[in-house]
């Protein structure tokens, strides 16, 4: 029996008719990350808020299936039907519910509500291409179609305002192009799904345009030191696998890109560490006390502080090892869990606790520059 498609099933298969085949047949084998959830939740949130905007609104209950499809196509005839959530269609087998439609005289308006800054291309217009090809076949006409996506430049003000949060941008005609290529994509996954599972080697799609959930499944077959460990790896991924070269340990010096390629290739097929000399060297010209410090921050889709912005990242805790002297290191730590603000009690313990005249040294310059915006904006 032929697999029904759904819009996010669709798109699945455009980044890998491998991961399409396994969310079909192997579901199981899906392990999602806390992570992938998280964004999964600020999705939901982001949808939620923009539902706001039209108080009389009806959400179509996907649950059960054909009762959503009968419901919508009752709504979308009552004359004066107000906007519609989740509104579900059907056309040759492909299952889509659209965020937020608004009936018309001449014709119903889509949003596609996302949570990302900006729109990702081309796969936002894919997916607003899918929606258009099942509601026009299903028999309706859409007169507009926009993408309602997160503005990085709102700030919130309080007091539950959040109006200007969401930028609206019509595609309609952006996504003609990708429009005529729907019914190519269906066919030819349905024909994939009636078959065994494709060959699909590992590479930069793994992650792009999102983190699939099945590379445990696909990583396990290239061994104990899987090439996908190596950094920045990129279009190199498919070189290597077509030359059999899977595991780290066997591949020749002269095939990787980089410097640090090389050394990783290199420590994990001797097993011994490597430092860099010059590490030392340079170690050697700092003075004492010196502090080290490592920083977590934590961001929302929808701001809950004032004064801040969507998925501006808000530090609430430090970790600091102070070394007074060769060997002689002490640990200060900072925790914020009130629900509170957390910057200003952050960068003034901070500061106090890094206020010895000596240097800080950091792992990367996402540190280094919270210190730098520490130090200008205690406003916060």
């Amino acid at each position: 029996m032929p697999q029904k498609l759904t819009k996010s099933r669709i798109l699945s298969g455009l980044q890998c008719v491998k991961r399409l085949h396994q969310e079909i047949h192997h579901p199981k084998r899906s392990k999602v990350s806390d992570t992938t959830k998280q964004i999964f939740l600020q999705g939901n949130k982001i949808g939620e808020l923009a539902c706001r905007r039209y108080p009389n609104g009806i959400l179509i209950e996907r649950d059960p299936l054909n009762l959503a499809l009968k419901k919508t196509a009752e709504l979308l005839k009552v004359p004066d039907c107000p906007p519609l959530f989740e509104a579900t269609f059907e056309h040759e087998g492909v299952l889509i519910q659209a965020d937020i439609l608004i009936p018309g005289k001449e014709g119903v308006e889509i949003i596609e509500v996302k949570s990302s800054t900006k729109i990702k291309k081309p796969t936002y217009l894919e997916d607003c291409a899918v929606q258009h090809w099942v509601i026009t076949g299903a028999g309706y006409h859409i007169k507009r179609m926009e993408l309602a996506h997160v503005n990085n430049q709102f700030v919130y003000e309080g007091k539950g305002n959040y109006d200007g949060l969401l930028k609206h941008v019509d595609v309609l005609e952006e996504i003609s192009p990708y429009i005529s290529q729907v019914s190519g994509w269906v066919e030819q996954f349905k024909i994939m799904l009636e078959n065994e599972e494709p060959e699909m080697p590992v590479g930069p799609h793994c992650n792009k345009p999102y983190s699939c959930s099945f590379k445990d499944h696909c990583y396990a077959a290239l061994g104990e030191w899987p090439i996908t460990d190596l950094p920045n790896l990129r279009e190199l991924a498919f070189e290597l696998q077509e030359e059999g070269l899977t595991d780290i340990r066997n591949i020749p010096e002269n095939r990787l890109q980089n410097t640090q390629q090389n050394r990783v290739r290199r420590v994990i097929s001797t097993q011994v560490p490597e430092l860099d000399p010059q590490a030392s060297v340079e170690l050697s010209k700092l003075i004492y006390p010196r502090n080290y410090i490592d920083f977590e921050t934590i961001s929302f889709a929808i701001p809950i502080w004032e004064g801040t912005r969507p998925f501006e990242q808000l530090p609430f805790q430090w970790s600091c090892h102070i070394e007074a002297g060769p060997g002689n290191i002490d640990h200060f730590e900072f925790l914020d869990t009130s629900g509170n603000p957390t910057m200003r009690n952050f960068t003034e313990k901070l500061i106090a606790a890094i206020d010895n005249g000596g240097p800080v040294l950091v792992y990367s310059g996402f540190e280094a520059r919270y210190i730098w915006i520490s130090k200008l904006g205690q406003n916060k």
